[in-house]
């Protein structure tokens, strides 16, 4: 796991920030600070920033297409700001090899604590949805439907996305509709279709339950 995480942060550090700071380097010796200076910002930091903001980009609009109740979160919290310009740097490649302990204690990227990195993304990931339907039935508090909705998430994550995911990938139509499928089944795993489809079933969550209604699951 701890390779997939880190294999682009690695390559990218490898390939373009060392070459990069070795450049400026060799700059300074054969034409003096001024050249080095020169070529820091022209060739360097120019296109670096370039970079961030082209993610910072992509990451406002990620996360506003499918991942609006965090951003919600984050902007009520008064740090919706720093939760975008942290993001989009870890996507960018800039922590490199400090990106994984960066996002254990920041939990931005990965939304996971630091026990769930030495169990696996994949144990991880079935373990809260597991954890999601277990509270559901020994859990459920009988004034909000928050059991309910956690629940549902928990049922499709475990269910319906490892399909999807298998579907999307294995379905025939080469490189054009091979895209599609890929931004189907972002949108269909992303945190904004789940709760869409959790609030179908038992509405918005932390909605107190009405007197006398009884939700899925609760006896009668």
């Amino acid at each position: 796991m701890t390779y997939g995480l880190l294999s682009f942060n690695m390559a990218f550090y490898r390939n373009a920030m060392a070459k990069s700071f070795l450049k400026i380097a060799r700059e300074a010796e054969a034409g003096g600070k001024k050249r080095a200076a020169y070529v820091a910002f022209s060739q360097v930091a120019a296109p670096f920033a370039a970079l961030y903001f082209g993610h910072l980009l992509v990451t406002i609009a990620r996360e506003a297409m499918l991942n609006p109740d965090k951003l919600e979160d984050e902007r009520k919290k008064g740090r919706l700001e720093a939760y975008l310009l942290t993001l989009a740097l870890s996507r960018s490649g800039f922590t490199g090899l400090l990106d994984v302990p960066l996002n254990a204690f920041t939990s931005v990227k990965y939304e996971r604590d630091i026990a769930n990195i030495f169990v696996g993304a994949t144990a991880a990931f079935i373990g809260s949805s597991i954890e999601k339907i277990t509270k559901f039935f020994v859990k459920n508090s009988d004034k909000t439907n928050s059991a309910e909705f956690n629940g549902i998430k928990g049922m499709y994550e475990l269910l319906a996305q490892p399909m999807l995911a298998y579907a999307t990938g294995t379905l025939p139509g080469g490189a054009i509709l091979g895209a599609g499928y890929g931004m189907a089944n972002a949108y269909l795993s992303s945190p904004a279709f789940k709760n869409d489809f959790a609030e179908f079933w038992v509405g918005k969550k932390d909605d107190r339950k009405k007197k006398g209604a009884t939700g899925i699951g609760d006896a009668p």
